[in-house]
């Protein structure tokens, strides 16, 4: 749904930016023709009907400057509205033409300039009955039209030259509008499809979040049985009479293991559904990245962060969320688990954004996955890619749905940088 609703958008964007260029071109159009019908009759001495020239050409900028308001108050144009406006166009020049000498005039190749538009953008029916028209016109100016004469005193010698001048001067404007409509069109096109590359990708990472919460949910369900047996064999053997300090600390630990697990799919069953995951807490920047850390360094003891601000302007309150959360526990755990020193952590933040890097001292990102990162579910049978793989996926997920992004590159000197940044409009109280 979200694609058919993305390509719907961008193609209704594509034809209000294609009626854009087209009223500009009509714009310079007038102009250009404004100066020509000067030159002809100033310059050249020509005898044309002044009034019905005029006339049309006025008509024509009515018109561009009621497209123009119609662009402004509209979301979508579609092929059968734009090619009426070429027909508006078409009807125009031949008007212009049948005044201003017919087929004798040079400026009969601006009819290439309409088939040209029609050809890129228009389906096959509208170009094949614009090209009719168009050729019908031209055939029609060939025996009907208002001849050009210059006044008395000018020889054909000049009248002829006029015309090469002309036909010269016909060929470059047209040249020049059909470059630069057909280059703005490539350009957009481009971009056009490149987002519909982006939203291609964006349902593919969707199904495949939708399949691992599908799987999340189910191994929470499976999992909730199999703890809470643990949980009493854990109690019964607390209650019994084992001596030995050694065995009463495992079992200490097994049952603070325990909880944490069953603290997880609490976590997760109360979680699905909801955006601000913890009811939407403000706090400062400082204090939660502060928190985050400290949870890092409890699930994996012995193993040290080292947090730095780089940035000294007090920090900005944010809405707590966990997915947000966990999907930065997830990057520095990933760090922690390869890391055998400290882990440094650097943040700093501005008026617009928010940035985290994690470096560790592991063995760094292995080439075979490099290209692959946070892209998709990672599954290498590796112990140096360990911690790489369905939590680092989620985590680039959230991050991108915050409207962030994750860089991860190679340390010089071993391990990796792994740098996160985010708006700070999607994050603010």
């Amino acid at each position: 749904m979200y694609s058919l609703v993305t390509q719907h958008k961008n193609a209704s964007q594509l034809g209000v930016d294609n009626l854009r260029r087209l009223v500009t071109l009509r714009g310079l159009a007038i102009i250009l023709q404004t100066v020509t019908l000067l030159v002809a009759v100033y310059y050249l001495h020509q005898t044309l009907p002044l009034v019905p020239i005029v006339t049309v050409i006025v008509f024509y900028a009515v018109l561009t400057l009621y497209t123009w308001y119609h662009i402004q108050h509209t979301q979508s144009v579609d092929s059968n509205e734009f090619f009426l406006h070429l027909m508006a166009d078409v009807a125009v020049l031949t008007i212009l033409l049948y005044f201003s000498g017919g087929a004798t005039n040079p400026f009969i190749l601006v009819y290439l300039l309409p088939i040209t538009i029609a050809i890129v953008l228009l389906p096959a029916r509208a170009i094949w009955g614009l090209a009719a028209i168009t050729a019908l016109s031209y055939t029609l100016l060939l025996w009907q039209h208002f001849p050009l004469e210059m006044e008395h005193g000018h020889s054909s010698y000049n009248e002829f030259n006029v015309h090469i001048i002309g036909m010269w001067f016909s060929f470059v404007i047209t040249a020049i509008l059909i470059s630069y409509f057909v280059v703005g069109m490539r350009n957009t096109l481009q971009a056009q499809q490149a987002a519909l590359g982006e939203a291609r990708e964006r349902v593919m990472r969707d199904e495949q979040l939708v399949t691992l919460g599908t799987l999340a949910a189910s191994t929470a369900h499976e999992l909730g049985t199999p703890l809470s047996t643990m949980a009493l064999l854990l109690d019964e053997l607390d209650d019994s009479d084992i001596t030995d300090a050694q065995k009463r600390e495992n079992i200490s630990v097994m049952r603070g293991q325990v909880s944490r697990c069953r603290d997880a799919l609490a976590t997760l069953s109360s979680s699905v559904g909801s955006v601000r995951l913890t009811g939407g807490t403000a706090v400062s920047l400082d204090q939660y990245i502060q928190d985050v850390c400290d949870e890092c360094e409890s699930n994996r003891p012995g193993k040290h962060l080292s947090l730095t601000w780089l940035t000294e302007n007090p920090a900005p309150v944010i809405v707590i969320d966990r997915s947000l959360s966990q999907a930065l526990v997830n990057i520095i755990d990933n760090a922690q688990k390869v890391s055998n020193k400290t882990t440094e952590i650097n943040v700093s933040w501005s008026s617009h954004s928010i940035e985290l890097t994690v470096s560790d001292c592991g063995p760094g990102i292995p080439k075979v996955i490099e290209a692959s990162m946070g892209k998709e579910p990672i599954a290498i049978d590796s112990t140096e890619s360990e911690g790489l793989g369905i939590g680092l996926f989620l985590a680039h997920s959230v991050i991108r749905r915050f409207g962030g992004n994750v860089n991860m590159v190679n340390r010089t000197g071993g391990g990796s940088i792994t740098a996160v940044k985010l708006p700070l409009a999607n994050l603010i109280a």
